[in-house]
């Protein structure tokens, strides 16, 4: 058998199938293997948060200023909190 083997000239085309399948398939699973190594070293890294910068206005100044409380106008606050403005929309 090591005869055989040993001399790849005298192989069959049958034989070289299955010595090219064989070789494909340890290539895959060195491949799949490789790639499942990097997944689980990106999974145990710690990601950055993102560098976002506050807006320009404080939370809460783009607010009608007829719906703040004390105003006396309950029911338009309510009305201007579903509806948001066209100002609002060109601030976002």
């Amino acid at each position: 058998m090591t005869e055989v083997w040993g001399s790849p000239m005298s192989w069959t085309h049958e034989q070289w199938l299955i010595v090219i399948i064989l070789a494909f398939i340890v290539i895959a699973i060195a491949v799949l293997i490789y790639r499942l190594l990097t997944i689980v070293k990106t999974v145990n890294t710690k990601r950055e948060l993102p560098n976002l910068r506050p807006g320009r206005r404080p939370r809460g100044s783009h607010r009608n200023p007829a719906a703040q409380p004390g105003s006396g106008a309950e029911e338009e606050s309510e009305e201007n909190a579903e509806k948001p403005s066209s100002n609002q929309s060109a601030d976002r």
